[in-house]
């Protein structure tokens, strides 16, 4: 199973309200029939003012090819070119995932916080994933006050190309992100909190020591497609 992930940013004329209600309503039921999706999560920033993103949607397919034939196909493509007309940013990201979290799902919890991290210079795509798969889940509950945490990381290197013309494949290149992590919370007040109380924390240390950049990313999640059962945290278990 592999994660696409899109940070999507709106196009200056709409205001946030015209964009969560646009991705809803209109974008959604168009990327919900995509040939081989398998799950779909939109979550909406809660950030005040102006966040770096408005948006975060999460795709699951079979494979990496799966995802990029999925996109290549008519559906796909459709939906790609309305995403590009309404938006400044729209980064994509192929990643695995594991859970090192308790045996619960997620469901009932619609407060995510959402770290990416950019390797840092010179460190090797291998080194950079070994490390990521080898973070401790108990350091990582205890600095983000969460016991459902989700490690994703870009093991291959290989992006979406989510244009609308000509024989779509996908791009061997480094993308905006090469680790994610990601922490789920009861409500808003609760993944403000962990945020501030996970800045300086020794995992935020140990990550942004690895890391040249990182984004920091406060979400209420929006199931569309529910994600297959195998991939919930009940079935993945730390280790």
């Amino acid at each position: 199973m592999i994660k696409l992930v899109t940070l999507l940013k709106r196009r200056p004329t709409m205001t946030r309200g015209e964009f969560e209600d646009r991705w809803l309503n209109v974008h959604a039921p168009m990327a919900a029939v995509f040939p081989g999706l398998r799950g779909y999560v939109l979550s909406f920033s809660i950030q005040p003012g102006e966040p770096d993103a408005d948006g975060v949607a999460q795709l699951w397919f079979d494979d990496r090819a799966g995802a990029q034939r999925s996109y290549a196909s008519e559906v796909g493509r459709s939906g790609s070119h309305d995403a590009s007309s309404n938006l400044s940013r729209r980064d994509h990201l192929l990643v695995s995932e594991r859970w090192a979290g308790a045996p619960e799902t997620q469901s009932a919890k619609s407060y995510k916080l959402m770290i990416g991290y950019r390797r840092a210079e010179g460190t090797h795509r291998a080194e950079f994933v070994e490390f990521f798969r080898g973070l401790d889940a108990e350091m990582l509950q205890s600095a983000l006050g969460s016991q459902v945490v989700r490690l994703c990381v870009d093991e291959a290197g290989q992006q979406l190309n989510s244009g609308v013309e000509g024989n779509l494949e996908l791009i061997h290149r480094d993308a905006v992100f090469d680790g994610i992590v990601e922490a789920w919370y009861d409500d808003e007040a609760a993944v403000v909190a962990a945020r501030d109380n996970f800045a300086g924390s020794t995992a935020d240390r140990i990550l942004a020591d690895a890391s040249v950049s990182s984004e920091t990313f406060l979400l209420r999640e929006n199931v569309i497609v529910s994600p297959p059962e195998e991939i919930q945290p009940a079935r993945l278990l730390a280790g």
